[in-house]
């Protein structure tokens, strides 16, 4: 993360992964415990913590506060 990120961002990341990660893992244990309807609504409720995530990203690309592909080539090497 780079030095002038804002907060918000930070926590939408926070949020969007916590939302990621317990919507697949609740969708996994219903799709073993053979629970379909369950398992298909945790795993449809992925979409809008992937889509929180990439709508922050981008706009945060857009503003100049996440570095792009092509700038961190220079610091690698």
């Amino acid at each position: 993360m780079g030095p002038g990120v804002p907060p918000y961002v930070l926590g939408a990341r926070i949020i969007s992964i916590l939302g990621m990660s317990l919507s697949l893992s609740l969708g996994l244990l219903f799709l073993i415990g053979g629970w379909w309807l369950i398992c298909g609504i945790a795993f449809v409720a992925f979409v809008p913590s992937f889509g929180l995530l990439a709508i922050v990203e981008r706009y945060a690309q857009k503003a100049g506060y996440s570095p792009t592909l092509d700038e961190n080539v220079d610091e690698l090497t």
